[in-house]
């Protein structure tokens, strides 16, 4: 896929784009995992997410090992984590505007910050790396 160059310079091409969608959840307990990416194929992604609740929820975006064990830590040294939060009956919307790297099996996936009563879901979309 190509995307036109707002610039005026031609096109700049990106790889094909997955989305991966979380279930519908009915009351889901602390700690559920909303959605999970599974093992990724390496390369640079862009990502974004949307998540919807009819009750306001908190819920952590995580880049895990391939052994799916642990957080990647970031350039900081600190784990790849994003606390986000979605009020009640609207929706969570969250573009990562770089690209980051992604080690062969590595995952991206959605935990939920505390149980609730009430409906959620969450889908991240991601920019596959072309190859």
């Amino acid at each position: 896929m190509a995307i036109a160059n707002l610039t005026g310079g031609g096109t700049q091409a990106h790889g094909d784009g997955d989305w991966f969608p979380g279930l519908l959840t009915t009351n889901p307990a602390d700690q559920a995992v909303l959605v999970d990416t599974a093992a990724l194929a390496p390369g640079k992604y862009l990502a974004a997410l949307i998540g919807y609740s009819t009750v306001a929820a908190i819920y952590d975006v995580q880049h895990r090992n391939a052994a799916n064990t642990a957080g990647v830590n970031g350039p900081t040294g600190n784990p790849r984590t994003q606390r986000r939060a979605v009020a009640a009956n609207l929706n969570d919307d969250w573009v990562l505007p770089n690209e980051f790297p992604i080690e062969r099996g590595e995952r991206l996936r959605v935990v939920l910050q505390g149980a609730i009563v009430g409906n959620i879901q969450v889908a991240i979309f991601l920019r596959v790396p072309s190859g």
